[in-house]
């Protein structure tokens, strides 16, 4: 998708009349809550689901099929994100290698060294991320919300640019208390495709147009274009 559509859609995603828009949203209990039950709602389908990609995980290597990877958010908080785990020993310095040498969403996009063979079609499909219904039903994550980076990714990425926009700006967005979600508008229409700055630029439309109709309509794009089961 061209960036100019990329940026047309999410208007047309994040387009509505509701009157509680932005932070008003986002920070808002009313949307705690709501996600929160939702987590608790989700849980049970989506581990059963993530189940038909532990067996094959587990089979190929004998090893615990899950993981907890510590994401640091802005506010001081670490978020404990629950995955199936995808990717190969030593994968941390190997992102390291490709972040530093500016290839790693090049690699996301298709040969990613870092994941095995099973590794990679639970990648591409998303089953591995299915588990994280249970940090939204805990209240660690929004449902909906920007999607949370690793600390390499900070370190080498986010950090050299945080003095300009869209770095800049949704920072502070974070250190006011946006949550990072599950699903965000960045992940529905630039899975990584685009480049770091790219991406950040679709979580800032988001934190900054955020309403209950535009959380549903990212829920909706993710469900009917396949984002989970296309890879997409």
């Amino acid at each position: 998708m061209e960036w100019e559509q990329t940026l047309q859609k999410a208007d047309e995603i994040l387009e509505t009349n509701d009157k509680n828009k932005g932070k008003g949203w986002w920070g808002s209990l009313e949307k705690r809550k709501f996600e929160r039950r939702m987590g608790k709602l989700l849980s049970i389908p989506c581990l059963s689901v993530a189940m038909l990609g532990v067996v094959p995980v587990w089979l190929y290597d004998r090893k615990l099929p899950f993981v907890t990877l510590d994401r640091h958010h802005p506010d001081g908080s670490v978020l404990p994100i629950i995955k199936i785990r995808t990717m190969c020993e030593g994968a941390h310095l190997l992102e390291q290698d490709l972040c530093q040498g500016g290839t790693l969403m090049n690699v996301k996009n298709g040969n990613d060294p870092r994941l095995t063979p099973i590794g990679r079609v639970l990648s591409r499909i998303s089953v591995n991320e299915l588990p994280q219904a249970v940090n939204v039903a805990l209240g660690q994550m929004a449902l909906v919300g920007p999607r949370p980076w690793s600390d390499v990714e900070c370190e080498n990425v986010i950090k050299p640019n945080i003095d300009s926009d869209p770095y800049k700006t949704l920072w502070g967005y974070y250190s006011e208390g946006l949550k990072w979600g599950w699903v965000g508008l960045a992940s529905v229409l630039a899975r990584n495709e685009e480049s770091m700055a790219r991406r950040w630029e679709l979580e800032l439309l988001y934190a900054e147009r955020a309403s209950k109709t535009g959380d549903f309509r990212i829920v909706k794009n993710m469900a009917t274009n396949g984002v989970l089961w296309q890879g997409k």
